[in-house]
Parts: C-alpha cells; structure tokens; sequence
C-alpha cells in the first residue's frame, strides 16, 4: 500500500502544479511591473521608477484630513501593511508558503487601507468584498487607477482581462498578458468566482494563498536550485513593493505627507523599540518621498 508520494511524485507534482503554473504567472506579475521601467535589481531605483511612474499622472485633486483625537482605520491598515511586509522579510525561502501567504496579507493590508480611507465605518467586510469594493473604487475608476501601474490596473470579468493597453499586445510583454490572464482564470475558479465578480491581482494572490495554506504547502519540499527561489523571493518582493508604494503615494497625496511620516515615523520607533529590529526597504521608500519634497 502506497501512503505517500515518492520523491520522483513529489518532484513531478512540484513541476506541474508550481514552475509550470503558479512561478510563471508571479514572473508574468512581476515582469509587467519592471518591463517598463528602467532595468535595474536595486530596491531604491525600482522604487524610485515606480514613484516617478505616479508622479506623472499629477495631482489627486482631493485632500482629506486625518482626525486628531482618534486612530483611523486606514492608518492603521497601513501600518498592518508594514509589519506584515516587516515579517515577509524576515522569513526565508525555506519556508516559501509563509513567504507566499505573507506576500498576500501585504498586498490585501495595503488595499484596506485605500478602502477605508472612503469607507471609514466599514466593519469586517471580509476578503472577497474588500478586494471587490477596491476594484470598483481604484482598479476601474478612471480618476484614481492613473495611479496604478501595470498591472495592478488590470482586471478580469465575464471572462475577459480589460483595461489592457494595446500596446502591451505587440511587444515582448505579450506573452506575460497571457500568463497574467490564466492566472487571473484560475483564481476565478479556485474561488468560485461569479461572472460579475472581479478579479484582480489582489484575488489572485488571496486564491494562491489559500491553495498553498490549504492544499499543496508540502510539495515546497521540492523547492530546489537557488535560481529558482531567488527568483520566486523577487516575484514576490516586487509585487509587495509595488503595492505599498501605490498605497503611500495615494496617501501621502490624500493625507498630506506630515501625516504619512507620522504614521512611518511611529511605526518604526515601536518596531526599534520593542523587536530591535529596523524595516530597510520602508525606510528607503520613505527616504525618497522626503527626498522628493526638498
């Protein structure tokens, strides 16, 4: 009686169901994020590429204040998003399901605190509605998704990906599109996905979690070769990257930039305080937003 794959099983699985599936669709994610920008591994440069790709899509056109006397919910969701991105760091690719579902509480943390900043009293709204109230709110609303960089402005419904540059389709990013789009058709199905529901980047990400969390963690056992998991680690460092970078710039352009600092400034004296630990890649971010109004 067989009560567990083989090593060859495992190796086989691993193939099928991650690098010929889920490390192509993360590259494709990943590829479409760096494909236009200057070619560089550097965090900072990345980075500044990024905040540079936002600044052309000028000012917000609305300013809100952040009230004295209580904590907000969307700073809050912010700082969420920092520790949670603190603890992606800190975690090795030897355990690259927590790295993957950490990548995801990232990502949803940085989206919440979007929401909330228009929807202040919402309560507990779950995943799925939280993540569909930032898609019509930011992916498809014209005023605010000039604030997204491809492809977190993409998005898929009645079984079509829309929003899609035409320019993409003829140059050599093209076949990462089509990547994007499978992987945006098997979040679909993981999740039982309606045909008015939409997926984004986000639920794709939040479908991948819970299949790694869920169903198939152990096949990471066969996470081999340093090439392969250097590259997964990046995937993923630039898909986090990016969205907190999207979610400070919003921010910042909504809140004013004292405000921001402030919740930056709080969070990393608790973090030193408490852990004796330092967050690099938010301090860098935040290094180049200040450098940026002087």
């Amino acid at each position: 009686m067989v009560k567990a794959l083989s090593e060859g099983q495992l190796r086989s699985r691993f193939c099928s169901l991650i690098l010929n599936t889920h490390y192509k669709y993360l590259r494709a994610i990943s590829n479409l994020i760096s494909g236009r920008l200057e070619k560089s591994n550097v965090y900072e440069d990345k980075c500044m590429c990024i905040i540079s790709k936002l600044a052309e899509a000028g000012h917000l056109g609305e300013k809100k204040d952040d009230p004295e006397d209580i904590e907000s919910e969307y700073f809050r969701n912010l700082r969420n998003a920092w520790y949670h991105e603190y603890a992606m760091n800190k975690s090795s690719m030897e355990i690259a399901v927590w790295k993957i579902i950490q990548s995801y509480y990232v990502v949803f943390c940085s989206i919440s605190a979007l929401v909330r900043c228009y929807y202040e009293n919402m309560r507990s709204p779950g995943h799925k509605k939280m993540s569909n109230t930032y898609a019509k709110d930011f992916v498809i609303n014209p005023s605010r998704n000039k604030f997204l960089v491809l492809p977190t402005n993409l998005y898929f419904k009645k079984n079509e990906l829309y929003q899609l540059d035409a320019m993409i389709c003829k140059d050599s990013l093209k076949h990462y599109v089509d990547d994007l789009e499978n992987s945006f058709r098997w979040a679909k199905g993981q999740l039982k996905y309606g045909e008015k529901d939409i997926v984004t980047v986000p639920v794709y990400l939040r479908a991948l979690r819970e299949w790694v969390n869920y169903s198939d963690a152990f096949i990471f056992l066969m996470l081999y070769g340093p090439t392969i998991r250097d590259n997964l680690e990046l995937f993923l460092k630039n898909v986090t990257m990016t969205y907190l970078i999207q979610t400070e710039y919003f921010m910042i352009q909504l809140f004013g930039l004292d405000s921001v600092n402030f919740q930056f400034r709080t969070f990393t004296e608790q973090l030193e305080k408490n852990l004796k630990a330092k967050s690099p890649d938010l301090e860098t971010r935040f290094r180049i937003y200040n450098s940026r109004t002087t």
